[in-house]
């Protein structure tokens, strides 16, 4: 039997890990809304939202210059 591929409470578990939390969503996503990854941003105190504004489901292959730049600066931070 295969686990879930997503847990039941994901900010519990992002909270209970308590490393750092990088979330790059594309602006332009339709089946999981940006709205949903602010959500889970202001869930996971200290996490780091990154929307990218010419991007969708596939940020890094939609905008991969804008999507590089994110985890860049992000690690830079750690």
């Amino acid at each position: 039997m295969l686990r879930a591929a997503v847990p039941d409470d994901p900010p519990r578990v992002l909270r209970e890990w308590g490393g750092p939390v990088l979330l790059v969503h594309g602006a332009r996503e339709m089946g999981f809304p940006v709205g949903v990854a602010r959500r889970l941003h202001a869930e996971v105190q200290g996490s780091t939202l990154v929307e990218g504004p010419e991007a969708a489901h596939m940020a890094h292959f939609d905008n991969p210059s804008g999507w590089l730049g994110a985890i860049r600066a992000f690690l830079r931070t750690r």
